[in-house]
């Protein structure tokens, strides 16, 4: 048989991509193809054990399972490397399934808590049929030092048994580099919704030496109750914040506490149900980035919420006048980005075009469509002026007809034998666009050594571009 002559390293790839959907995305359940492979010989076993074990996805009622077989195979706890944890369908543990394994549950919550009356209310906790699902994840976590990644969906895992866990990994690590979770590298949190607990929650991971990216999406934070980070997470070089409405003016203060990031992706969108929420205000993202100039490398401010179309026919609504009005406000000058020439090694650049230029102001339009073309013009020389010379690719999102200037400028500048290190430029249009002005486009880049692609915003990414 041809397989069985192939090396074993590709044999282990064949079988991880038997769990790879169509659109790349893992399985929650093993296919029947991997479960069979596995059944197969010992030879063939050993070899899919480790992808078939490689994701723990919770879903009904596997975790009392999934826990037995740990505790039961201990060395297969060595091959999850992904947890996705899908709060609040959790079901409560299951006594008679794990009553053969109480001692050794006793003794990993020992190991994670001194206090014998805490330890006492989680093991309580964890068996009870009016359960919350925080200690139960709290156990699983206990079971699975050596995850890579972590993700969080539905609701948020709030409460002291989590906490605890990784109080305790974070302490270890500072001593010992193979202590719990020193792989752990990736937290995402999604669905978040317990507001007054937002930087409560972060502290539980920034702790950990190993972390290097996080992600959080539906964060919602308001200025007032903003009360820090203790510790400054140099160790932390990604920071996405996705679908999130956070107070302009709090940004600033959280991203102190991250001084080396290289990634940092802001997809602003309200989530608040009553309908209040705060404006994207341009300046204030840019201030609270301004201490990145000499490590950011990519950078994604994409405005969801409204994202004006400046068309002078249909001109603003008096919603969006009142809403400008309000974010100039809380700082003057707000509506324009600003210049990004000082972020010196700033390679990759993904904006919805009115987060770069402002919008065009009403005393403008009031003028005449004169003026309205004059000041389209300043727009244009304005975003293409604030690039840096370390750009690698430029995506522009919400682009509309009326933005083709930047598009011309941007190609003068090339010609001056500027922006040498640009290789990608994506439009993404947020209306039709003239098909031919596309192929243009395309032409003009190609003779500039420039890739570009115009396309249609198909609305299958509601978070705006590639994020992660």
């Amino acid at each position: 048989m041809a397989f069985n002559r192939l090396p074993e390293e590709l044999k282990i790839e064949v079988f991880s991509q038997l769990r790879i959907q169509k659109k790349g995305m893992l399985e929650w359940d093993p296919p029947e193809s991997l479960l069979n492979a596995a059944l197969c010989c010992h030879t063939w076993n050993e070899l899919v054990v480790p992808t078939l074990y490689s994701t723990f996805v919770e879903k009904e009622s596997n975790t009392t399972k999934f826990i037995r077989t740990i505790l039961e195979r201990p060395d297969l706890a060595s091959y999850v490397r992904i947890y996705s944890s899908n709060f609040p369908w959790i079901d409560p543990l299951k006594p008679k399934l794990l009553q053969p394994h109480h001692v050794q549950i006793e003794d990993l919550v020992a190991a994670a808590c001194a206090d014998e009356g805490q330890r006492e209310l989680w093991l309580g906790a964890m068996f009870s049929p009016y359960h919350s699902s925080h200690p139960i994840v709290a156990l699983v976590l206990l079971l699975l030092p050596n995850i890579s990644t972590l993700e969080f969906f539905k609701e948020t895992p709030m409460g002291i048994y989590t906490a605890l866990v990784f109080s305790k990994a974070a302490q270890l690590q500072q001593c010992d580099l193979r202590a719990p979770y020193c792989n752990l590298q990736y937290v995402q949190i999604t669905r978040f919704s317990e507001v007054t607990n937002f930087f409560e929650f972060i502290e539980q991971f920034v702790r950990l030496r190993s972390l290097k990216a996080l992600t959080f999406e539906n964060a919602i934070m308001w200025e007032d109750i903003y009360n820090g980070i203790e510790v400054v997470t140099s160790h932390i070089t990604r920071l996405s914040f996705l679908r999130t409405d956070i107070h302009p003016h709090a940004l600033a203060p959280l991203l102190e506490r991250f001084p080396n990031l290289t990634y940092f992706s802001y997809i602003y969108s309200s989530n608040t149900s009553d309908g209040i929420h705060y404006p994207y205000v341009n300046c204030s993202v840019r201030d609270a980035i301004m201490h990145l100039q000499q490590s950011l490398e990519d950078l994604i401010i994409v405005d969801r919420e409204k994202d004006p179309v400046e068309e002078w026919e249909s001109n603003w609504s008096e919603e969006l006048h009142e809403e400008a009005s309000i974010a100039q406000e809380i700082e003057p000058g707000s509506l324009a980005f600003g210049s990004l020439t000082g972020f010196v090694k700033l390679r990759r650049l993904e904006a919805t075009v009115f987060t770069r230029t402002g919008p065009i102001p009403r005393a403008v339009f009031n003028e005449g469509a004169n003026a309205v073309a004059e000041c389209r013009i300043e727009h244009a020389a304005r975003l293409v002026e604030s690039l840096p010379e370390s750009l690698e690719k430029l995506g522009l999102w919400n682009c509309t007809e009326v933005n083709r200037g930047a598009e011309k400028l941007l190609f003068d500048r090339r010609r001056r034998g500027e922006l040498q290190k640009l290789k990608m430029v994506e439009l993404v249009f947020s209306e039709t666009f003239d098909v031919e002005d596309g192929l243009w486009s395309q032409t003009e880049g190609e003779k500039l050594g420039l890739v570009v692609t115009v396309r249609m915003d198909r609305g299958k990414d509601h978070d705006g571009p590639n994020c992660y």
